[in-house]
């Protein structure tokens, strides 16, 4: 008898085994075709195709993802309630998945984002909408300044300090340091804790250390109160900061110098050698032969510098400007004392001397002005590193 029963069995294990797989790539297929429905901008399409696949297989393999996936588009839409309600299901429905501790995650978030009953949903959604537009706009400054109206109307919005200190990052990043400046102090002012008021007073004193204000940053750094060991930490690292930046600009200060005089002393001998002001105006035409080389190479140089990045070839060719200048004045001075005979060898080595300290004062000048040593320095280090 019971081997009737196991033959009569049989059949169906195997239909069911079979109709298993069958129903699990249909499932992969729907899936696949709702995130490439996603990949090509269809949000809403891309919704609701994932959100059928877990209503019509709410069993299947794929539910958990589609309910994940389906959670995310509605944040990207600014749906916040609809979010939540994505992640809960994916808790309610499937509380060992892999995906649960994310969707917890996600869910607290949107609850403090949105407040009691999603009050600040709207502002929550409008908030992360200007983010991304101002990440991709060649331009933020519209998006920025629509976010900063947003956080003056919505006082009371959970992540006003975040949001605040988020628009002065943004604002310093694109060299807006007193709207930067402003926003670092409105965070300071609505900061929930002693970790957070440190955030913002940090901030606002690496922007006056960029800005070159490095005897404000310091007491700005001394004042703050680091709630703990790694805050302490960074408060050493800037003042660090703050110290390099002094250095820098002393040295900056010496290669304007250096500059300056190598200009004044070069005039002066032109008009030595020359005898007179005209004369030694009328020297500089036609440009020495060094000059009639250089310049060639100076201007494409110049101009390929341009398809590079903007603050480099700002530095690349303020170089090759001046190494133009400082080659046409020591050229001419070298064909004047040429002209009146007597020992060159003395005369070549001062030139050689006087342009070499100007050509890197001019190149220490040019990357500080386009605040560009760190960056020169930090490629230094990854090139050793790649080694």
């Amino acid at each position: 008898m019971w081997l009737v029963t196991v033959l009569a069995v049989l059949p169906m294990l195997a239909g069911a085994a079979a109709a298993q797989p069958a129903d699990d790539a249909a499932q992969e297929a729907a899936f696949a075709l709702a995130t490439q429905r996603l990949g090509d901008g269809d949000l809403a399409g891309a919704r609701a195709a994932l959100e059928a696949l877990a209503t019509s297989a709410p069993a299947g393999r794929w539910a958990d993802d589609a309910l994940a996936e389906a959670a995310g588009i509605a944040e990207r839409q600014g749906d916040l309630a609809g979010a939540r309600a994505l992640w809960r299901r994916l808790l309610d429905t499937f509380p060992h998945s892999r995906l649960a501790r994310r969707a917890a995650a996600r869910l607290a978030e949107l609850i403090v984002t949105g407040g009691e009953g999603g009050a600040w949903d709207a502002t929550a959604a409008e908030h992360d909408r200007l983010v991304r537009a101002a990440a991709g706009a060649e331009d933020p400054t519209p998006h920025l300044e629509a976010l900063g109206a947003l956080l003056d109307r919505s006082r009371g919005y959970p992540r006003w300090f975040g949001a605040a200190l988020w628009l002065g990052d943004a604002w310093a990043r694109i060299g807006a340091r007193g709207r930067a400046i402003a926003w670092y102090q409105h965070a300071e002012a609505a900061a929930g804790d002693d970790l957070e008021r440190f955030r913002a007073g940090l901030a606002r004193a690496q922007v006056w250390t960029a800005a070159g204000e490095h005897d404000r940053a310091e007491r700005a750094l001394r004042e703050l109160r680091p709630p703990d060991d790694l805050a302490r930490l960074a408060v050493a690292d800037a003042l660090a900061d703050v110290a390099r930046g002094r250095a820098r600009a002393r040295w900056a200060l010496i290669s304007r110098m250096v500059l300056a005089g190598a200009a004044l002393a070069a005039v002066a001998v032109l008009r030595r050698r020359a005898g007179s002001w005209a004369r030694a105006v009328g020297a500089l035409w036609p440009p020495p032969l060094e000059v009639m080389y250089l310049a060639p190479v100076a201007l494409v140089l110049g101009v390929v510098a341009e398809t590079g990045n903007q603050l480099a070839a700002r530095a690349v060719q303020l170089v090759l400007a001046g190494a133009v200048a400082i080659t046409w004045l020591s050229g001419t001075g070298l064909e004047l004392a040429r002209r009146r005979g007597g020992a060159m060898r003395g005369v070549v080595v001062a030139h050689a001397l006087v342009a070499g300290a100007a050509i890197v004062a001019l190149v220490y000048v040019a990357v500080m002005q386009e605040q560009l040593i760190d960056l020169l320095i930090e490629t230094w280090h990854r090139g050793h590193d790649m080694r």
